[in-house]
């Protein structure tokens, strides 16, 4: 029998659609996208902002994955710059488990926008930073002097050095041990710091003054005056030039320099401890401790951005336990590991280690075990050790990062036996 021909054609038809039907779905090659087989992206630090030779705050760091967006690990990334005097550091790096490899950029020495250049073998992306140039000579980094490095340095009011009443300035090496005045005022100095480039500053109650290199003596204009007197700590860089935080709370000193100006803070501060505010050598972030007061204290930290155009704290973390006693000192590592000394009036006089990510042993170094009845306070950080003065028993305390004792000093130089007045600052070259 002859079949019809629409019904052979809608047969026909059935047939195919079947056919269509039972063939395997296409998925699209992921090859003929048109994108690389690795690509790589910006993941943080582009549009950072800071001066001309100044290494940035913040890693510069990039992400590699795959077409469909997975993590690539073990992919090497070149970072390059044509900028003058610029400097990326490592020029290569691996990808790690989560695709992330990144680099620390320094600036060249040409204001405007300078760039660097992270590459694959398939791919490259470009970070863009601004450049600023300098405000004030103080923050030129050539032409000046730096004061011998690997020392610690101290302004003391109680020394054998010191032949009347004020202050003296001490110059500590560590290495063979030598002690050395470099400078006596009549002048009541509170503390000790030293700007980026080496220059040294000291501070009263009123004024900061900047320590001449060449003839150990203070210039005879303050480089700063605060609004009001008070227990002041210093350190270098935040806003300016210098940054510090009085009972009145954190200051900086703007270049070119005006004076002292108050930073506005959004929250409210109490307990104010102007002995303890540190800032970290490699981002360049500064923290302070504040809080309640005993048995729970706060360390906030205050942002740098390469001109300090936010005034804002972040909390960080709480140190909590540490009964009726009171931090005296803060110093922190490259690493931003944080060594608080905490000292009360009985047997609690301890160094708290607050680690980067927040966790407190406040059991690393029991000072009472160690070196018995004590008064200590400032605390320095060099290389590896812990510098802190016993102020009732005239040493110089020096412990390892690990929280072993290393040695105590015993020297008048440091200290003389006195009234709980006793004023002393402590710090090295950043």
């Amino acid at each position: 029998m002859k079949v019809p021909t629409v019904i052979r054609a809608c047969f026909s038809v059935v047939i195919a659609f079947t056919v269509i039907l039972l063939m395997p779905a296409c998925e699209e090659d992921p090859t003929k996208s048109g994108l690389p087989p690795q690509r790589i992206e910006i993941e943080s630090g582009n549009n950072q902002i800071d001066r001309i030779t100044a290494h940035l705050p913040e890693p510069l760091v990039v992400k590699v994955s795959n077409q469909i967006g997975d993590p690539m690990m073990g992919i090497m990334v070149t970072f390059s710059t044509d900028d003058l005097n610029a400097e990326v550091n490592p020029p290569e790096a691996a990808t790690d488990a989560s695709g992330l490899a990144s680099c620390q950029f320094r600036l060249g020495t040409e204001p405007g926008e300078q760039h660097v250049k992270a590459l694959i073998a398939e791919d490259s992306t470009t970070f863009t930073i601004t450049a600023e140039d300098f405000d004030c000579p103080e923050e030129e980094p050539s032409g000046f002097t730096l004061w011998p490095e690997n020392h610690i340095y101290i302004t003391t009011s109680h020394s054998s050095l010191l032949h009347g009443t004020g202050s003296v300035v001490i110059d500590y090496d560590p290495g063979s041990g030598a002690i050395v005045e470099v400078l006596e005022t009549t002048k009541l100095l509170i503390d000790i710091s030293f700007s980026p480039r080496g220059e040294m500053y000291v501070t009263t109650d009123l004024e900061v003054f900047k320590v001449d290199h060449g003839t150990k003596a203070l210039e005879e204009e303050a480089f700063g005056t605060y609004p009001a007197a008070g227990p002041v700590e210093l350190k270098p860089n935040t806003g300016g030039i210098l940054s510090g935080v009085s009972v009145n709370g954190p200051f900086f000193v703007d270049c070119p320099s005006t004076g002292i100006v108050q930073i506005s803070l959004p929250v409210s501060l109490q307990y104010v401890l102007p002995e303890n505010l540190a800032e970290h050598p490699v981002t360049r972030h500064l923290y302070l401790i504040t809080g309640q007061g005993p048995p729970t204290f706060l360390i906030y930290r205050m942002p740098w951005d390469g001109r300090f155009h936010a005034s804002f704290l972040i909390l960080h973390t709480s140190i909590t336990g540490v009964r009726q006693a009171f931090p005296k000192g803060m110093c922190i590592d490259s690493t931003g590991t944080k060594y608080i000394t905490v000292s009360g009036d009985d047997t609690y006089q301890r160094i708290v280690k607050v680690s980067y990510d927040g966790t407190v042993d406040d059991e690393f170094i029991d000072l009472f075990a160690i070196g018995g009845n004590a008064r200590w306070g400032d605390i320095a950080y060099l290389t590896g050790k812990l510098y802190l003065i016993d102020t009732l028993n005239d040493r110089l305390g020096v412990f390892t990062d690990t929280g072993e004792l290393d040695k105590f000093v015993e020297d008048k130089a440091f200290s003389t036996v006195s009234s709980t007045d006793e004023r002393y600052g402590i710090d090295a070259i950043p």
